[in-house]
């Protein structure tokens, strides 16, 4: 359970993994001028380390701050992107020490000056490789691709763009995501009514021709309608490009379905997924599912998660699992989709989600002030020292790994096994561990 809450709807909030594992989540608060951020630790537990009990409340000369999107420094610092909503849009970016204190070294008290930058908010953020700040900014009026860039002192990049903003002239998109790359270019999506864009970038801001056509790539589900959202771009193992979005539904009129798309590295759709790049998922037959992010496991295996209404005025948590072709994952949850309820509240969302380094998904969700992060196991169960199992020999096959020692380190000292010239064995006669371990890789015991 987080601090975390809701003011104007619908609500947003950001939320990011550290690198040691820790949770930083932000929202509105309870005045007008005030925004929350909240860290846990690993295992769920509030960390009192960070500001009051776990809690940070900054408060702003200006009013409506919403948060959108948090990143976290190489340094443990952390920063959160978003708007202030009152009268003009202007972005909102403030910066904090690891300890929660506002970082007095940025902008002005913590807070980056973008007080001249009108009618834009960041949506998305990242870190540049020289640790400057690169956010995806959308806007309130005529749609137009744009990113802004801001220096690791909380100022405007004058190098990027003009005055630190660069406007992709004839792309009619609103910007929407961005993902950094390791050479310094970066990927910038945008959404339109019906469809979305990506466009690979150098830099210095421009657009790099080698990608696409001319530097950009359209993205169409071929769904009609236009409820759609594109929230998410990632990059997997090979390079290939990940996009996540709800569409509108193929079968159900007025109904939107999650989708994801997959490019290669040069911007074409990748035809090993799905065949032609592209998938929509009816998650809930009939109703709405609007996915609101995406994370990619070790495996290149993508995890969408979001959120459905199997009734009118109430929604589920649902979290899908594509394998590397595209095809839902029947190893998860037997037909690749789950769903649970995550609130009190019958209107609750998902907002974000991360993949601790041992694979398992976090997932920050919620309404009303009833907000909470769920953890997920998402393939092997864990085991710690202190857990106990029980083990059948049924001969299926499989290779049960090296034997503990005479002294059997990391065993408990009833753990059952005998000591031979080949290695160790259970005492019931069951599979053989140890120096005949690859002569018997099948795993059925002898």
């Amino acid at each position: 359970t987080t601090a975390l809450q809701m003011a104007l709807q619908p609500p947003q909030t950001g939320f990011a993994l550290q690198a040691d594992g820790k949770m930083v989540s932000a929202s509105e608060g309870v005045n007008s001028n005030e925004i929350k951020v909240t860290r846990h630790n690993p295992d769920g537990t509030i960390d009192t380390s960070f500001g009051t009990n776990g809690l940070v409340v900054t408060s702003f000369a200006t009013d409506r701050p919403i948060p959108h999107t948090i990143v976290v420094q190489d340094d443990g610092k952390i920063l959160v992107g978003g708007r202030f909503s009152q009268s003009t849009i202007t972005p909102l970016l403030v910066r904090y020490n690891n300890d929660g204190t506002l970082d007095s070294s940025y902008g002005v008290g913590g807070v980056a000056d973008l007080s001249s930058v009108t009618s834009l908010r960041i949506e998305d953020m990242e870190l540049t490789p020289d640790g400057k700040i690169l956010a995806a900014m959308g806007i309130n009026g005529s749609a137009q691709l744009r990113a802004m860039r801001v220096t690791d002192a909380g100022v405007l990049d004058t190098t990027f763009g003009t005055g630190g903003i660069r406007s992709f002239s004839g792309i009619s998109y609103v910007a929407s995501a961005i993902k950094t790359l390791p050479d310094g270019r970066f990927l910038l999506m945008g959404e339109g009514s019906t469809d979305g864009v990506i466009v690979r970038s150098l830099a210095n801001g421009a657009l790099d021709t080698t990608f696409g056509t001319a530097g950009q790539q359209t993205i169409d589900f071929g769904t009609g309608g236009n409820f759609t959202r594109y929230h998410t771009i990632k990059v997997d193992s090979s390079d290939r490009i990940v996009v996540a979005a709800f569409v509108s539904a193929i079968s159900t009129p007025n109904s939107v379905d999650f989708a994801v798309a997959r490019l290669n590295a040069n911007g074409t759709f990748d035809a090993t997924f799905d065949s032609d790049g592209k998938v929509v998922t009816d998650v809930l037959t009939g109703r709405d599912d609007l996915s609101t992010s995406a994370t990619i496991q070790d495996d290149d295996k993508i995890v969408v998660v979001g959120y459905s209404d199997p009734a009118a005025g109430s929604n589920q948590i649902s979290v899908v699992r594509y394998n590397v072709d595209g095809s839902l994952d029947s190893t998860f949850s037997g037909d690749g989709k789950f769903d649970f309820t995550a609130s009190s509240f019958a209107a609750q969302r998902s907002f974000g989600s991360e993949l601790q380094p041992d694979g398992r998904l976090l997932i920050l969700s919620g309404w009303g002030n009833d907000f909470q992060i769920a953890r997920m196991e998402m393939g092997a169960v864990h085991l710690f020292g202190s857990d106990t199992i029980d083990i059948t020999d049924d001969d299926v096959l499989q290779d049960f790994g090296d034997a503990p020692d005479a002294a059997q380190t990391g065993f408990a000292s009833s753990y059952p096994v005998t000591k031979t010239e080949n290695g160790a064995r259970h005492v019931d006669a069951g599979p053989r561990l140890g120096a005949d371990r690859d002569l018997e890789s099948d795993g059925v015991h002898t």
